[in-house]
């Protein structure tokens, strides 16, 4: 021990001046052990945490909720604790959140049936490096060409006759008299080694010309049967950087093709947009998917993102996940595209804007309709009007058709793979390949390639946290690689604007539906259940009366009553005609209820008692009573539907008053138990609040 602590201390000394300490703790037997957070990263509040464990196996991520964990003391052990200690947690969540104001992550680990916190790591705001990307300026200023006029490379207008795709595929979008393509010109691979051989500073100062100086050169080739994507391009370049790339790049794709028969480069000024999308949409469905992501397109394969599901019919949002973004890719000053780290406190900020997604939405079908085919594009987004093109700008069209990658679970330990030396050294057993490239391997294809031949030779799944409508999920996918979603949009990923009813309707209604281009899950209710189900459709259809403000929607509301009343007669196999007659010879005998009384006590009369011929008004919570006895109440229905609109009935349980509250919602009872009885002024606030 003393040697050991002889050479921290001298270890130390060399590297600082500051204090340095020894803990010292008895060593502990672990059997379970595993972290707890409830950063940003993890949890939209500080409510929502996460436990995983990593001893004596790793253990998939949990979620808990300490808002309403049992209290713990803290001058005592937390003991009589085996295997995952899963509410002993929350407990304890829950006790962090009341002591410490930031949010953190904890190692815990459990011994002999006692709970130990080992290490606390908060998480301070003001070390936080990351920035806001609302405040990461696009400047646009000096984007504009200093010259439009070309010898070595040639203006492109959508629409005009080319063979190479990545042209091509811009007349399939909306550009015309009221909107603005992007600013291309290209030139074939092999008129641009002849200038490179023979004018080269005329085309470095020709690209800076045509970009202002900050060009983005984008390699095509014209088979496009070949199955090459993600072929090289430059980051932000002037024109020097650019000849120089040239010089590098087209001897290596001469000696990949064979030649340089049918290669063409790309050039266009770097397009300032604030973020980019992935949009797809199918014709003769009603959803078109967006999913989006602050900075460069390529972010979108690898990196957290926003997904939006817009109904194309309505032109609004219906669904949508905001995830937590760490980072996004983007220009650095001098012109790399890198990863930015993101400012915690706006991880979860939204990307798009609803107006945003929809318009990208709204395109993105019109396209698909126009083609006749489904239409997979990715956009730039929130481009500045000094650029000169619109603000929301398609800009390349998938063909990649991935067959849907097998799903997996988080059954095995997420181990990260950044770089090629990460798969050299890859643990041997079942483990999960984390995908996180550098962003130079972003569109490294022989990096992914590496990444597919050792997921399918050892059977291993990889996760993934980019975009399903990605090039990098499309390889995955069709190399039958089974895909883990790091945050999936929702349990059952492919149903979309899913909304669950459970409730008995009328027969054309979900025709209706039908007609509408929704998909309907339908059935029939149980003959023997026919009478209660009308029953309970009587008392919601009654409580819309109620809610009637007019007297257009209350002769709308007592039609649908009718129609119940109908329903129950033909249900229970009476003839309607037979109801009406027995209603009427019991009004002939018995009256009707337009008088409104209320029958308030009965007793023998006393000598030369006058009979009450004129009932006074009364409410009904006057004469309405709720029955109390021990642990049963009995709550009168009528006095759920009255102006006060809810009923109380008071229990004790160990010498605790509680109080149970119940209101009527359509067709459902809803109940809130207190400890202590609320002030009747505010039970629809509470409610509300609820």
């Amino acid at each position: 021990m003393i040697s050991a602590a002889s050479e921290v201390f001298s270890h130390a000394g060399k590297h600082s001046q500051d204090e340095i300490a020894l803990i010292l703790q008895k060593h502990l037997k672990v059997d379970s052990a595993g972290h707890l957070s409830n950063e940003r990263r993890i949890s939209p509040t500080r409510n929502q945490w996460k436990y995983e464990t990593f001893s004596p196996v790793w253990g998939a991520p949990e979620g808990l909720n300490s808002k309403f964990a049992p209290p713990i003391d803290d001058l005592k052990s937390i003991r009589g604790v085996r295997g995952i200690p899963h509410q002993s947690l929350r407990s304890v969540a829950q006790w962090i959140n009341s002591k410490i104001i930031p949010r953190c992550h904890m190692e815990w680990i459990v011994s002999s049936g006692a709970l130990w916190i080992v290490q606390l790591d908060l998480e301070w705001e003001e070390t936080d490096q990351g920035k806001d990307p609302a405040d990461a300026t696009m400047v646009a200023e000096g984007l504009r060409p200093i010259s439009t006029a070309s010898k070595i490379f040639k203006a492109f207008t959508p629409g005009d006759r080319t063979s190479w795709p990545k042209l091509k595929n811009l007349e399939d979008f909306d550009f015309g008299t009221t909107r603005s393509g992007p600013r291309l010109y290209f030139a074939t691979a092999e008129q641009l080694q002849q200038a490179l051989a023979t004018s080269g500073p005329l085309l470095e100062t020709e690209i800076d010309e045509l970009t202002a100086g900050r060009a983005v050169l984008r390699t095509d080739l014209d088979r496009t049967d070949s199955g090459i994507l993600n072929l090289p391009r430059t980051d932000t370049v002037d024109g020097r950087l650019a000849v120089a790339w040239l010089r590098d790049t087209l001897p290596l794709l001469s000696e990949r093709f064979g030649s340089l028969s049918g290669l063409a480069v790309i050039l266009h000024a770097f397009l300032p947009a604030r973020a980019a999308a992935w949009a797809y949409f199918d014709p003769g469905t009603p959803i078109a998917y967006v999913d989006a992501l602050w900075g460069l397109p390529d972010g979108l394969q690898v990196l957290p993102h926003d997904s939006f599901q817009v109904d194309i019919r309505r032109g609004r949002v219906i669904s949508q996940k905001i995830r937590f973004k760490p980072r996004f890719l983007c220009e650095a000053p001098d012109g790399t595209w890198r990863y930015t780290e993101v400012l915690r406190l706006k991880g979860r900020s939204q990307v798009l804007s609803h107006e945003e997604a929809i318009e990208i939405g709204l395109r993105t079908a019109s396209i698909a309709e126009k083609l006749g085919q489904d239409a997979q594009i990715m956009w730039f987004v929130g481009i500045p009007n000094a650029y000169g093109v619109d603000a929301n700008l398609p800009w390349y069209r998938a063909r990649e058709k991935a067959q849907q990658a097998p799903r997996s679970a988080r059954r095995y330990r997420p181990v990260p793979v950044s770089k090629q030396d990460d798969l050299a050294t890859l643990p041997q057993g079942d483990v999960m390949i984390r995908l996180d490239p550098e962003a130079p391997l972003i569109r490294d294809d022989a990096f992914l390639d590496e990444v597919i031949r050792i997921a399918q030779a050892r059977k291993l799944p990889v996760e993934l946290q980019g975009s399903l409508l990605s090039h990098t999920y499309y390889r995955l996918s069709n190399g039958g690689v089974p895909v883990v979603l790091a945050e999936p949009y929702s349990k059952y990923f492919r149903t979309r604007g899913r909304r669950v009813f459970g409730k008995l309707v009328r027969d054309r209604v979900p025709v209706g539906i039908k007609a509408g281009g929704e998909h309907v899950s339908e059935a029939r209710l149980a003959s023997d259940d026919a009478l209660p189900g009308l029953f309970a459709k009587l008392v919601e259809e009654g409580q819309e009366l109620l809610q009637s403000s007019d007297k257009d929607s209350q002769v709308e509301e007592l039609s649908d009553l009718l129609e119940v009343v109908r329903g129950l007669a033909f249900q229970a196999g009476a003839e309607w005609e037979k109801v009406n007659q027995a209603a009427d010879r019991k009004r002939e005998t018995r009256g009707g209820f337009q008088e409104r009384r209320v029958l308030l006590e009965t007793s023998l009369p006393k000598p030369q008692a006058d009979a009450q011929l004129d009932p006074r008004e009364i409410k009904l919570h006057e004469f309405l009573r709720v029955e109390e006895t021990g642990s049963f109440a009995s709550v009168p229905i009528a006095a759920l539907v009255s102006k006060q609109g809810y009923a109380s009935a008071n229990f004790e349980l160990d010498g605790q008053p509680l109080v149970l509250t119940l209101r009527l919602s359509g067709s459902r009872i809803e109940l809130r138990l207190e400890e202590e009885p609320s002030d009747e002024t505010n039970q629809g606030d509470l409610f509300s609040a609820a």
